[in-house]
């Protein structure tokens, strides 16, 4: 019985010691574009669906590029080696092994993210006319649940990954950063594309 006890302890603590090495070693991100210029009298801001976002660490440098597309303004940001992920979600239906890149590509990108998102300070954002330069962003981090990684329950349980977010508020008609702690005076307009 003994014997057991201590096999059920060890493989516990082998199954919290990978869950927490995942969560440590994978990470999701989530950008949300805000713009305070397409205010209504329903909503304090409109959401950018089409721009690009650079995101920098303290000095300056770039860490990952993404893009913001229609119709729903999800940024996907282009890894080094597999690319953008986006690709593949709408070959996923159409092809066989559109879902095991799909998954690959993930992975790959889920590792390259939390080897540097702590890093971010900065984000610049071009959309329409605009172009601000390091706007100063806010991460909100959490890893969740991960210890409960093993449940095999649809709401609780799989692999645990550190989420990332972080929301970019800017003035589109003053082509300026508008969230709290950022400079709310203008920087530039870039020239029509």
């Amino acid at each position: 019985m003994k014997r057991f006890a201590l096999l059920v302890a060890v493989l516990g603590v082998v199954a919290l010691g990978w869950g927490y090495w995942h969560t440590l070693t994978h990470a999701t991100v989530n950008v949300a574009l805000h713009d305070v210029a397409l205010k209504t009298d329903r909503q304090a801001y409109g959401q950018i669906k089409n721009a690009e976002v650079v995101l920098l660490d303290a000095d300056g440098a770039a860490l990952a590029q993404g893009r913001a597309s229609e119709p729903y303004g999800t940024v996907w940001f282009t890894h080094p080696q597999v690319g953008d992920c986006s690709r593949f979600e709408s070959q996923a239906t159409v092809a066989d092994a559109a879902p095991q890149a799909w998954t690959d590509c993930l992975e790959a990108q889920s590792t390259w993210f939390a080897q540097w998102m702590n890093q971010t300070r900065y984000a610049s954002l071009e959309f329409g006319p605009c172009r601000i330069e390091k706007i100063p962003v806010q991460i909100y981090s959490s890893a969740g649940d991960w210890w409960l990684w093993w449940v095999p329950l649809p709401h609780i349980g799989g692999k645990p990954y550190t989420y990332y977010g972080l929301t970019l508020t800017v003035d589109g008609a003053h082509c300026s950063a508008a969230g709290p702690g950022t400079n709310p005076v203008p920087q530039r307009r870039s020239a029509p594309k």
